[in-house]
């Protein structure tokens, strides 16, 4: 069996079903999935807004890779030079949250961000000099695992939570 590639035929259009594939509607998903300017915004969950589906009314998904995340609700928090360092998984509040392990990597890879909403807490709308990313159940309980709730917290908020 030959390796050699046969000889391009410039007289031959290219067919517009090859192998059974529909090329407009690979044309129609192209379009959808590699727009000009793509999303460069993460959620305060730590993974791309483009990565949350509109599931149902009122019930989002936010799947990452080979992982599913739990957040309920996107809330877009920075704007970075490449969303594809904001794919870990939760596995805690602070250092341990995947906003956290995202800007490692990127500023590791040479990477930028700006944040969205400045350095005020998701809670209370206070400044703070610093804001605690921690993931939480519907009842607010702070957990060491991805939760349905994610927010930036200042320290006194935080403290609020633990309690």
């Amino acid at each position: 069996m030959s390796t050699e590639k046969p000889p391009k035929d410039p007289e031959s259009p290219m067919p517009e079903s090859l192998f059974g594939i529909d090329l407009e509607e690979v044309e129609s998903f192209w379009d959808i999935t590699h727009r000009e300017q793509p999303n460069r915004q993460i959620c305060v969950c730590g993974h791309g807004v483009n990565r949350h589906l509109d599931l149902r009314p009122g019930e989002t998904g936010c799947f990452v890779s080979r992982m599913s995340c739990p957040c309920a609700q996107v809330i877009p928090v920075l704007e970075v030079s490449d969303t594809r360092y904001f794919m870990t998984k939760t596995a805690g509040w602070g250092d341990k949250h995947a906003l956290s392990t995202g800007l490692l990597r990127l500023r590791k890879a040479g990477g930028t961000a700006k944040s969205l909403i400045g350095k005020v807490c998701l809670k209370c709308g206070v400044e703070a000099e610093k804001l605690i990313p921690t993931s939480m159940d519907e009842s607010l309980a702070v957990l060491e695992k991805p939760g349905t709730r994610n927010a930036l917290l200042c320290s006194d908020c935080w403290a609020g939570f633990r309690a």
